[in-house]
């Protein structure tokens, strides 16, 4: 951002004291000549700077960052106008306050695809014919094509997906900002489903959990068909109405990065810092896209990210089974 005038004549004059040679200049009145001159520069010097900003806004490339920034700078329902260069939008008399309310792009990520994706992600062809195919299809389908993963979020602040309006306006919005001879391709879809299985090493004076049930949880095989666990199973003692693993999993999940990756470790970690909770065992993850059925991840994956960015907190699926921390003795 340029210096304002009075700053860029503020330093003049600092530098100017600096000077044995100028002390001399000693007038403070604002009229005094050698002040005028010092106004006169920094108003020069002043107009050179907010031309090389100009021109560094207008001439920035842009990069997918850009393009994130765009995004999230959407609002919803004002017009674009062209001016001094490149698109901003219509107030309309709103402040910036309102304009804010009005920016439904909470979370963005942006990426591409190249042809060295493609060709270490199996299927490789084998003839000519079909290496030229395949590197034909793709320069005119995906490669190049810049990828959009767009999301709002709700009034419990968690992640949503944009309504149909909202979308149709945003990709319009999108179309007009590009850089010509781009392509990009958005999406913004329900969040992934997830289901997770822990085992939970717990600590018998702090988490409650059924006497009746541990056998079971032990040995699950042991337990009959139609047996039903104690809904109470692992809340606190002292506070029945808290569950620390299942808070520590949903904030652990509402504190992700949107389009970061879920980290068994990481997830592991969370859970085990819950209160009561002695050494978390991830047994299972599975997840799909919205609508479709759940597929477990496989054993040697140690992270992964969801198709939409996100994960559908209202459809996490927990499964725990809680057996007492108590190593030095039988459990039974």
């Amino acid at each position: 951002m340029a210096r304002t005038i009075t700053e860029i004549q503020q330093e003049i004059i600092q530098e100017k004291n600096s000077i044995e040679a100028l002390k001399g200049l000693d007038n403070s009145s604002k009229t005094s000549m050698w002040k005028l001159w010092t106004y006169i520069m920094a108003s020069a010097i002043w107009t050179h700077e907010k031309i090389v900003e100009r021109n560094m806004l207008v001439s920035r490339p842009h990069t997918l960052n850009w393009y994130r920034e765009q995004a999230l700078s959407f609002v919803y329902g004002h017009p674009l106008k062209w001016e001094k260069g490149f698109f901003i939008f219509d107030k309309l008399g709103l402040s910036e306050e309102a304009l804010n309310s009005k920016k439904v792009v909470k979370h963005c990520a942006v990426g591409e695809v190249d042809l060295d994706t493609i060709f270490k992600g199996g299927g490789i062809p084998q003839t000519s014919a079909e290496i030229n195919a395949t590197i034909a299809s793709y320069f005119h389908n995906q490669v190049g094509v810049i990828f959009m993963k767009v999301a709002g979020e709700n009034e419990s602040g968690n992640i949503q997906r944009l309504s149909k309006d909202e979308l149709t306006v945003f990709r319009e919005y999108m179309r007009q900002i590009k850089d010509a001879g781009n392509q990009i391709q958005i999406i913004s879809v329900d969040g992934d489903q997830l289901s997770i299985e822990v085992d939970l090493y717990i600590d018998p004076l702090k988490i409650y959990v059924n006497p009746s049930d541990v056998p079971y949880y032990i040995n699950p095989d042991s337990a009959p068909d139609d047996y039903e666990f104690d809904s109470n199973n692992g809340v606190l003692i002292a506070s029945p109405n808290i569950h620390p693993a299942k808070i520590a999993i949903q904030q652990f999940l509402k504190d992700l990065k949107f389009n970061g990756g879920l980290v068994k470790t990481y997830l592991t970690d969370a859970i085990q810092k819950a209160d009561g909770i002695k050494i978390p065992i991830v047994k299972k993850l599975a997840t799909a896209a919205a609508a479709l059925d759940l597929t477990p991840v496989s054993d040697e994956v140690e992270y992964f990210i969801p198709q939409s960015g996100y994960f559908d907190l209202d459809s996490l699926q927990l499964s725990f089974r809680y057996i007492p921390y108590t190593f030095y003795r039988d459990y039974i």
